[in-house]
């Protein structure tokens, strides 16, 4: 007999890996050769929010504000993001996503999009619905 503990160990196991693999394979779709993967995560996050702090940014992706800011240096240059006047307090910079670093993420969430929609669809209702729900809860796990 499992207990509970044994039980925990192996599910966090299989969900390490299936996230693992589910990462890689969205990276290997969407792959981009102008940005590296790190750069692509910024642009995906400007493309949602619009514009942010990059302290902000650095938190969501969980690196250094010096981390950040070099990552931002590149897309600032390559004209994916530029930096602007904070118009609520002039002292700070935000950064906002340019139409070109817009088409960009959008090219890479499409792909992703593609690949998952396609090998979702010939799943049976019930996986789907089950998929549903674990990326529900996976998602507030992560928001912990």
């Amino acid at each position: 007999m499992v207990d509970e503990s044994e039980e925990l160990a192996r599910l966090a196991s299989d969900l390490r890996v299936a996230a693992f693999r589910l990462t890689r394979r969205l990276r290997i779709e969407s792959h981009i050769d102008e940005v590296t993967d790190s750069q692509l995560t910024v642009l995906l996050w400007l493309s949602r929010l619009e514009r942010a702090a990059p302290g902000a940014l650095a938190e969501l992706e969980r690196v250094s504000p010096p981390s950040m800011n070099r990552t931002l240096n590149v897309l600032e240059t390559a004209g994916y993001v530029r930096r602007i006047d904070d118009p609520e307090d002039g002292r700070r910079v935000i950064v906002e996503i340019t139409e070109r670093g817009a088409e960009l993420a959008s090219t890479a969430r499409r792909r992703r999009n593609a690949w998952l929609k396609a090998e979702l669809g010939p799943l049976p209702a019930a996986d789907r619905r089950t998929l549903a729900r674990a990326a529900e809860l996976l998602d507030g796990m992560t928001l912990r």
